[in-house]
Formats: C-alpha cells, sequence, structure tokens
C-alpha cells in the first residue's frame, strides 16, 4: 500500500507491522512511489503503479519524478474563495513529460534489512516513450510495455532482473496511425515457455500465441472482422481461454472459448441469448 508517496507492505498475521520499502519520495511534492502518473491513468487506463510476483518474492514499481514538468494554475471562479487556485504539473502536448522510473523490490533475499534492495531497470535509451504495463512472467523476470509519444510504437520487453540483468525485446506493434492498448497479455503458469498476446497486425484485435524465449508468432488464436473485447479468465488446465468479442455482430458482446493447445484453434460461442454479455 502507499503512504505519503512511499511504498509500504505489512504481514497478514495479526501481530504484523508495517515495512517501509521506499524512502525517498516523502516530502518531496513531486515525486512519488508506487503511483500511478497521470498520462498513465488518464490515456493508458493504467491505475496502478505497484504489481506483485506470482510468488510474492518481488514488487516491481513505478517511480513519478514530475519536477522537470512546469506547474499549471487552475482558478475557481465563482467557489467560496475566489483567490484559490490549484496548481498541478501537467504535460502539454509537445513539452516535457514526467520521468517515470521502474524499479524491482527484493522481498526474498532482503526481508532482514531496513531498506530491501532495489533493481532499477535502464530505460534511458526510451526516454520519451510511455509506461504503458507492467506484469511478471512466470519465472520472476519482469514484462514491461512501453509505448512511444505518438502512440504508433508499442515495445514488449522481458527483464531479467535475477541473473542477467538484461532488457530483451519480445514483441514490437508498429501502426502509422495508432495504437491500441489492451489488457490482453497473458503469461501461462503451466507452460511458462508460452504466453498469450492481443494484436490489430491484422487490421482487428485478436489472441495470439507467442514463445516466451524468443517472443515469436506460435499460432493465431482467434482471426476475421470481429474484435476480441477483453479475456475474462484461462482455464490452464485444460488450455482453454475465455474471452469476450463481437464475432456475429458488432451491435452484441458475447462470451467465447478457444483452446491454445489445438493445432487449428477452434473458436466456441457459449452464451447463446442476443444482447451484451
Amino acid at each position: 500500500y502507499i503512504q505519503d508517496c512511499e511504498l509500504y507492505c505489512i504481514s497478514t498475521v495479526p501481530s504484523a507491522t508495517p515495512r517501509q520499502l521506499t524512502f525517498d519520495a516523502r516530502g518531496r511534492p513531486n515525486k512519488t512511489n508506487g503511483i500511478a502518473d497521470f498520462i498513465a491513468q488518464e490515456e493508458m487506463d493504467r491505475n496502478d503503479g505497484y504489481w506483485w510476483s506470482d510468488d510474492s518474492n518481488y514488487i516491481a514499481f513505478t517511480q513519478v519524478d514530475e519536477s522537470n514538468v512546469p506547474a499549471f494554475r487552475i482558478s475557481h471562479s465563482g467557489s467560496d474563495d475566489p483567490d484559490h487556485i490549484e496548481e498541478h504539473r501537467y504535460p502539454f502536448a509537445g513539452k516535457t513529460n514526467v520521468q517515470v522510473s521502474v524499479g524491482i523490490i527484493d522481498l526474498k533475499n532482503d526481508n532482514d534489512r531496513k531498506q530491501p534492495t532495489i533493481y532499477w531497470v535502464d530505460l534511458s535509451e526510451f526516454d520519451d516513450y510511455y509506461i504503458a504495463r507492467v506484469d511478471f512472467f512466470p519465472d520472476n523476470s519482469v514484462a514491461i510495455q512501453i509505448e512511444n509519444r505518438q502512440q504508433t510504437n508499442l515495445k514488449l520487453f522481458q527483464y531479467d532482473f535475477i541473473n542477467k540483468k538484461t532488457l530483451k525485446l519480445l514483441i514490437e506493434d508498429t501502426s502509422q496511425i495508432w495504437i491500441n492498448l489492451h489488457d490482453l497479455f497473458y503469461t501461462l503458469k503451466l507452460t511458462p515457455t508460452q504466453f498469450i498476446w492481443g494484436s490489430e497486425r491484422s487490421g482487428f484485435m485478436h489472441l495470439e500465441l507467442h514463445d516466451y524465449n524468443t517472443g515469436n508468432l506460435i499460432k493465431t488464436l482467434t482471426n476475421g472482422n470481429w474484435v476480441v473485447q477483453r479475456i475474462v479468465d484461462i482455464d490452464e488446465a485444460n488450455s482453454i481461454i475465455y474471452f469476450l468479442a463481437n464475432r456475429e455482430t458488432p451491435l452484441e458482446i458475447h462470451l467465447y472459448s478457444v483452446n491454445y493447445n489445438d493445432a487449428t484453434p477452434k473458436i466456441e460461442r457459449i452464451t447463446q441469448e442476443s444482447g451484451c454479455h
């Protein structure tokens, strides 16, 4: 949880006390740890600023520094206090954006230390990119999606902070017009050498199965002149993805399933009544 712009954690044991994990934002009005920045919330539908690994040994988080963005003042005419001015650091088009960094907190090896070790991801080559999505792969390496300011280029990186400290590009999607961010990235715990990805390479948003080690496309799971809206759940024991889409008509949304292990994936419609499900 966040307190005074710093990241904390606490055990579920009743007698547990909070443990502070970050120490450099409190008292600095333009810096936060673990909180999504304005652009991420408003333009990218990302309201989270920290993410647990599946085994709870690590926490990835974003650190936001707004000090390089000019303050913008908003007056409230007609309010009880006409002299009141609200001030925000707002990144205008073409001007400087906030600085967003990604760090990974080590809770596994530094459980007894007051200040845990933080591994910082070197994204200096992509200073003008947005941090769009962050997640963990089953092996605890970090999945980071970044998007350029024009929102025409999306990159999915894998960062192995435990062994190699390297940033590996798995997928790069490019559009001459616009890339729609999505939440169709899904790591597979039972088959960690593969992951699910959403792409509009065909002109419509569809599901794909990719190789974890190379990022290469293994197979396209859905296709056609319709759009996958979101993944509802994945039954990994039976290799089935449940998802919402407008396959039959753009006026309705239905629940479908597809088996990602089938050589030729077959889509089955589950909901039968008309309407949006």
